[in-house]
């Protein structure tokens, strides 16, 4: 597992998104184009499916799960890195055709949305693509769900993840990986002021309704009764299929410390 060249690709994707041309009036004109997608941002095992499950339950939200719709609809830029953005001439006028590329996307997400005006997208590498999302569709919205590094590293370990997640395998692969992620994410919401929304897990599910209330808020979406909502009819894709359909409760936050001679080396306690 080459630990280095997966963090290296975050940072080229930084460097190469600082050179981007984009054209403004081209942005302004794709401001209300439908359905108005909600990226749920997040490492494996930190929250992202109750995050999304929470803002579908909004009239006229449709949850789309995890997608490869990012990565199919950005296939003229590949991996967005500075070679594959400068074949494209995204770093001069007239730059890349990021509208083109978002309406790629609504149109495919649309065959999902079931006539739903509002999508929400999550996936735990969605942080690469955020950049290119967020010129793709202007009114594109992204929440970022925080979660204990420790508490992920161990509920990565213990589930069976596929081979893109083999971060998870080692307690120091894991610490660095989730803090390149953090780096790639901090650095997206210094570029996108107001569209990154960042949710703590550890709050959210101590405080329910505290949490959803602002989340709905700032999503323009109407706040829900978080006491009569129920999660046992979820259906997720992922290894939280189980777990997403329990009760809300703050019973998996700290779990890491009945294990913390292995795991807290790695993350530097």
């Amino acid at each position: 597992y080459d630990l280095a060249s997966e963090i290296e690709l975050s940072r080229a994707i930084r460097d190469a998104d600082r050179r981007i041309w984009t054209n403004p009036v081209k942005q302004a004109g794709v401001l209300d184009k439908l359905p108005r997608p909600i990226f749920v941002v997040g490492a494996p095992r930190s929250g992202t499916s109750l995050t999304e499950q929470i803002i579908s339950r909004a009239p006229g939200v449709a949850a789309l799960g995890e997608t490869m719709l990012s990565r199919v609809s950005t296939w003229p830029v590949g991996n967005l890195g500075p070679a594959a953005l400068e074949n494209v001439s995204a770093f001069d006028p007239p730059g890349a055709t990021w509208e083109r590329m978002g309406a790629i996307y609504r149109h495919l997400a649309s065959a999902r949305a079931d006539g739903k005006t509002i999508i929400t997208d999550k996936g735990a590498l969605l942080h690469l693509f955020v950049g290119a999302l967020a010129r793709m569709m202007p009114n594109a919205k992204f929440v970022w769900v925080r979660r204990d590094h420790r508490d992920i590293a161990l509920s990565a370990y213990r589930a069976y993840l596929s081979d893109g997640n083999r971060w998870r395998h080692d307690m120091h692969d894991a610490a660095a990986y989730l803090t390149a992620y953090d780096e790639m994410m901090h650095y997206w919401q210094a570029s996108l002021p107001g569209r990154v929304i960042e949710l703590q897990y550890e709050a959210l599910v101590s405080d329910p309704q505290g949490q959803s209330d602002r989340l709905m808020t700032l999503l323009d979406l109407p706040l829900q009764n978080m006491s009569q909502m129920n999660f046992g009819t979820s259906v997720v894709g992922t290894a939280s299929f189980a777990q997403v359909r329990e009760r809300i409760s703050p019973r998996s936050v700290g779990v890491w410390r009945a294990y913390e001679p292995w795991i807290g080396p790695a993350f530097g306690k």
